[in-house]
C-alpha cells in the first residue's frame, strides 16, 4: 500500500473514531446507574494515555534525537510540553470563580473547554508525528497508537462536558473540532516531510514525538486519573481500569 493512501485512510478513520466516541456517551446519564460506566471508561482512557506517552511516543522521541546530542533532549522536550500545559491549566486559567470552586473541591465551569484545548494540542502534535513518518511500518505503528487513544480521548472529553452541564449543541461542536485536530496535524506533518530531507524529517519527528509524550503523560495523570480518584467510591475498579489501559499499550509495544 502507498504510504500516502495509508495516511489518507488514517485521516478518515481517526476522524470517525473521534466523532463516534464523543457522541456515544450522550446515550447515557452522568449520574445514577451510568455513573460507574463513565468513571471506569474515563479511568481506562487514563491508562491508555499513560501507556502511549511512556511506552510509545517517548521511546520514539529518544530514538530519533539520540544522534543529535548526548543530552537527553527528548525528555527535556516532554517535560517542557508538560510544563506548558500545567501553566495553562493551573496558573493562567485558574482565576476568580475558578479558584473559589477549586476551594470547594469542584471543577470550574470552563474546565471542559480547557480539557478540549489540552486534548486538541496533543492530538494535533500526535497527528504531525504520524504525518512526518516516512515508512509504512512506522506509520502503521503510530496509527495504531493514535487510533487506540483517540476514542479514549473523545470519550473522556465527552464525559467531562456532560459532567459540566454543557449543552448538547455545544458538545457536538467541540467534539467535531477536536476530531479534526489529528487529521490537520497529519496533513501538516505530511507537508513538512515532503519539504525537508529525510535527516531533517527524522529530527522533526523526534521533536514532535517527545512533545506529544509530555502532553499524554500530563493529561493522563493530572487530568483524568487525578479527577477520578478525587471522586469517592470504586477505587479498586478504577485502578483496575487504569492498569488495563496501560497493559493494552504495553502489549502493543511488544510488536512495535
Amino acid at each position: 500500500m502507498n504510504i500516502f493512501v495509508l495516511k489518507l485512510i488514517a485521516i478518515g478513520l481517526v476522524f470517525l473514531t473521534g466523532v463516534s466516541s464523543g457522541i456515544f456517551p450522550l446515550k447515557f446519564r452522568v449520574g445514577g446507574t451510568d455513573r460507574l460506566f463513565f468513571s471506569l471508561g474515563n479511568s481506562l482512557a487514563g491508562g491508555v494515555f499513560l501507556g502511549v506517552g511512556l511506552l510509545h511516543l517517548l521511546p520514539d522521541g529518544i530514538k530519533h534525537l539520540s544522534g543529535v546530542s548526548a543530552y537527553p533532549i527528548a525528555m527535556l522536550l516532554a517535560a517542557l510540553s508538560l510544563g506548558v500545559l500545567l501553566y495553562l491549566e493551573k496558573v493562567l486559567f485558574i482565576e476568580g470563580e475558578g479558584r473559589e470552586l477549586e476551594h470547594l473541591g469542584k471543577k470550574p465551569a470552563f474546565y471542559p473547554y480547557l480539557l478540549a484545548i489540552v486534548l486538541s494540542i496533543h492530538s494535533f502534535i500526535a497527528g504531525v508525528a504520524l504525518g512526518i513518518e516516512s515508512t509504512i511500518l512506522g506509520s502503521i505503528v503510530l496509527f495504531i497508537a493514535i487510533i487506540a487513544h483517540k476514542g479514549s480521548a473523545a470519550f473522556s472529553l465527552a464525559i467531562n462536558m456532560m459532567r459540566g452541564g454543557i449543552l448538547k449543541s455545544t458538545h457536538l461542536r467541540v467534539i467535531l473540532l477536536f476530531s479534526c485536530m489529528t487529521p490537520i496535524g497529519i496533513l501538516l506533518g505530511s507537508g513538512l516531510a515532503s519539504a525537508f530531507e529525510s535527516n531533517t524529517s527524522d529530527l522533526i519527528e523526534g521533536v514532535f514525538d517527545s512533545l506529544a509524550a509530555g502532553t499524554f503523560i500530563y493529561v493522563s495523570v493530572l487530568d483524568i486519573i487525578e479527577e477520578e480518584f478525587s471522586i469517592p467510591g470504586n477505587e479498586a475498579l478504577k485502578f483496575l481500569a487504569i492498569i488495563t489501559g496501560l497493559s493494552l499499550m504495553a502489549l502493543l509495544a511488544v510488536w512495535t
